[in-house]
């Protein structure tokens, strides 16, 4: 099951930054549609996520898969003044279709050697950040795998992955056809039919092998790839939800904030001043 040809980059985005006295204790709270590494070479970060706090020290970093609510305070180092930090937001899925962070059990403290380790990895990414040779496309291939791979060793899978990829076989093709497929209506019906299977049956393998609903899973992969667009595009939220299939701006601007916690257009402007957002 996990060859090189069934393991997809998604995304791959490395940073750094700093943070001055004035902003000790800085608190931000944001969901995103990533996994995130973040480490903290000077200062330390506090973590909530589902409920629990985590105070990393110095060195440490925190793991998270995509779509929590995280809650992150930023401290400085009493002694320099300031904080520094290095992050790296990615999104690798298997046969395109299950996010890596829906199959790896993530710890959300990561100790400072294995932290270095991707710190490091990350930083070279970002050192070939503006480079558009093929080389250095391949390179930056090589160094996110080499980042996955350090990640995966420190992350055993999921408990109920090995009862869940019994459904895998049976929903690979029709998670992939999802994907394709989200600019228009998508009806249960029309994907039992792709899987060859009655209504009842495709719900069972469907719920099994993602934990939601076939309706749920749709809406959430388009507002994932919503984010992402808001993001990387200027597009204007009208045509970024025209594209995806939704009935009204008001329609997508509501599921949007149901999912992430503010509107459309405030995460976006959001990321646009957020230290992770930067290079």
């Amino acid at each position: 099951m996990f060859t090189e040809s069934n393991i997809k980059v998604e995304l791959l985005q490395c940073g750094r930054g700093s943070l001055g006295v004035a902003q000790d204790g800085w608190l931000h709270v944001k969901t995103v549609p990533y996994c995130v590494f973040a480490q903290a070479t000077l200062g330390n970060y506090e973590l909530v996520a589902k409920g629990e706090r985590h105070l990393l020290a110095e060195g440490e970093a925190f793991l998270v898969p995509a779509n929590l609510k995280l809650e992150i305070t930023h401290h400085v180092n009493p002694g320099r003044g300031s904080m520094e930090f290095r992050w790296l937001h990615f999104r690798f899925s298997l046969f395109g279709a299950l996010d890596f962070g829906e199959i790896l059990d993530m710890p959300r403290r990561v100790e400072v050697a294995t932290a270095d380790r991707v710190g490091q990895l990350a930083e070279s990414i970002f050192a070939l950040r503006e480079e558009t040779s093929l080389a250095a496309a391949l390179k930056r291939l090589e160094l996110g795998h080499a980042a996955l791979g350090v990640i995966a060793s420190i992350s055993p899978l999921k408990r109920d992955f090995l009862e869940r990829q019994t459904h895998l076989a049976r929903m690979v093709e029709v998670l992939g056809y999802v994907k394709g497929h989200l600019h228009r209506k998508l009806s249960v019906g029309e994907l039992a039919a792709r899987a060859h299977m009655s209504r009842s049956g495709f719900h069972a393998h469907f719920v099994g092998l993602t934990g939601c609903s076939p309706q749920r899973y749709v809406l959430r992969e388009r507002l994932e790839l919503a984010a992402g667009r808001l993001l990387s595009t200027a597009l204007p939220l009208g045509e970024i939800a025209a594209g995806l299939g939704f009935q009204s701006q008001f329609h997508f601007s509501r599921c949007f904030k149901r999912q992430y916690g503010v509107p459309p257009a405030s995460f976006r402007e959001r990321f646009q001043a957020d230290a992770y957002g930067r290079g």
